[in-house]
């Protein structure tokens, strides 16, 4: 019966206090690159291929050699938890579970389950992105890149010139034109 309650309270809390971020946005994720040289960059991806990662910073479309970033952490997938409910639910737990094991002479399992709550609110409260590439940037890091970029799948060179004249731009800037902030 008290292994049922800890289960059920358990779920209770994961189920009303967790929930993922909707992703309304149809071009490509917003994510900060940061480059080997230092400073970050603030872009939305367009594309990655064996050696180049393509995104739009400031308007204009750039690109950037694999081999200059350091890691490319992508924003809005991070799991969102309504604190006001997390802690609650936490409390409640704690004290059904702790006030159940005093009736049956457990204090010690009060304590240790007490700890388990504040473990688990400290997890539960927790707001970190879930979406993190870092350097060297393997084949399977770049097809999971890909799936967070406007276009995945590439573009041909003539698409590739029909998105830079709808930039007004001739040429990709490189990284090493952009402004550091």
């Amino acid at each position: 019966m008290r292994l049922t309650t800890v289960i059920l309270c358990a779920v209770l809390v994961v189920c009303a206090c967790v929930s993922p971020v909707r992703v309304t946005k149809p071009g490509g994720d917003d994510a900060v690159v940061a480059f080997r040289q230092g400073g970050t960059a603030r872009v939305e991806l367009l594309a990655v291929s064996d050696s180049n990662l393509l995104f739009v910073r400031d308007n204009a479309v750039t690109r950037a050699a694999l081999a200059d970033i350091s890691r490319v952490r992508v924003e809005g997938y991070s799991v969102r938890t309504n604190k006001y409910i997390a802690l609650g639910c936490i409390g409640l737990v704690n004290t059904v579970i702790c006030v159940d094991m005093a009736f049956h002479s457990a204090w010690h399992f009060a304590a240790v389950t007490a700890m388990l709550c504040v473990a688990g609110a400290h997890l539960l409260l927790r707001d970190e992105p879930r979406v993190d590439f870092r350097s060297p940037f393997d084949t399977g890091a770049r097809e999971q890149l890909a799936l967070y970029c406007r276009y995945p799948q590439g573009l041909t060179d003539e698409q590739w010139q029909e998105l830079l004249r709808f930039y007004h731009q001739d040429a990709f800037l490189s990284s090493g034109d952009m402004p550091r902030p």
